[in-house]
């Protein structure tokens, strides 16, 4: 991956993995809005299996998406693997350091281990949309999905 990647990584979800009732989608969907709003980042979360390392497949998916271009992060949840990756772009590392990236793997993986996904998921971007910090999103840019799904 180019330097300047920031990706803070652990494991996650304890328990059996389920996928997001359409409830949980909406929370998940409205947080994301909320923070790219508020930051003018980009945000996706992938929620699903890798077929590789997860970091190596969260790093790929996030140049492969062209996240790597645009302020961005990606979060990256893999209940099979109980593993979690964030991922953000060079572009906004000034706004957001290694510490506050691990500090919400942190705080989702315990969320996670009461089997709460898209509660460690809001919680998550919530952490990071307050450590990003307000900012304006940039009308030309591209819109991509919020959630993916597997």
């Amino acid at each position: 991956m180019a330097a300047g990647v920031l990706v803070a990584a652990g494991p996650a979800v304890t328990g059996n993995a389920h996928r997001l009732t359409r409830g949980q989608r909406r929370s998940v969907r409205r947080a994301v809005e909320q923070a790219e709003r508020t930051t003018g980042v980009q945000f996706c979360v992938y929620l699903g299996p890798t077929s590789e390392d997860p970091r190596s497949y969260a790093e790929a998916m996030f140049k492969e998406a062209g996240l790597h271009v645009l302020p961005a992060v990606l979060l990256l949840v893999s209940p099979e693997e109980r593993h979690v990756e964030l991922v953000t772009s060079p572009e906004i590392q000034g706004r957001v350091s290694d510490r506050i990236c691990s500090e919400a793997v942190v705080e989702m993986t315990g969320i996670f281990a009461t089997s709460d996904i898209a509660g460690g998921i809001v919680a998550g971007i919530q952490r990071l949309q307050i450590a990003v910090g307000p900012g304006s999103t940039d009308p030309s840019a591209a819109t991509l999905p919020d959630v993916i799904e597997d």
